[in-house]
């Protein structure tokens, strides 16, 4: 027997070889689906969490009752506003922007923020509309990040 396996050295060296590509073959599947997959639920994690601070918030109502004033009066001069409505209306904007950013950048998964938040966005930027064109005619980079997710969420699709 161990003459043979001697006369058959090179058989077993190339079997040895197969047998290691074979198992790198399917490991690298495995290892990239695994990473994908845990690249995907951190991002849904991350989603489900910042939903949770969204719908949980009081500055958001806080934010939209500044806004409400804003578009009541028909002045869109955040110069109007006292020191505290004015900062609570930049975190709510702010709050959406980073919001925005963190999706564009993938470190949040867009697709699960877009059932629970759809309509909440659009709306709220609707009606912050007038006084981000206002901003932006002196800063154009102000709110950039919502209002092109604004745009690609009502797109037709």
């Amino acid at each position: 027997m161990g003459e043979w396996l001697l006369a058959n050295k090179e058989y077993f060296e190339s079997l040895a070889a197969l047998a290691t590509a074979f198992a790198l073959l399917f490991q690298l599947p495995a290892f990239l689906i695994g990473r994908y997959l845990a690249d995907r639920n951190k991002r849904r994690d991350e989603a489900n969490a910042y939903i949770r601070h969204m719908l949980d918030s009081d500055w958001k109502e806080e934010g939209r009752a500044v806004l409400k004033k804003l578009n009541q009066s028909q002045s869109f001069d955040p110069s109007v506003l006292t020191d505290v409505e004015r900062d609570r209306l930049f975190k709510f904007m702010n709050e959406y922007e980073f919001l925005s950013l963190r999706i564009r950048h993938k470190q949040i998964d867009e697709a699960q923020v877009k059932r629970w938040m759809h309509l909440q966005t659009i709306h709220d930027w609707e009606v912050a509309a007038p006084l981000i064109m206002e901003l932006q005619a002196d800063r154009p980079s102000l709110f950039v990040e919502w209002t092109s997710l604004v745009k690609r969420w009502q797109a037709p699709t």
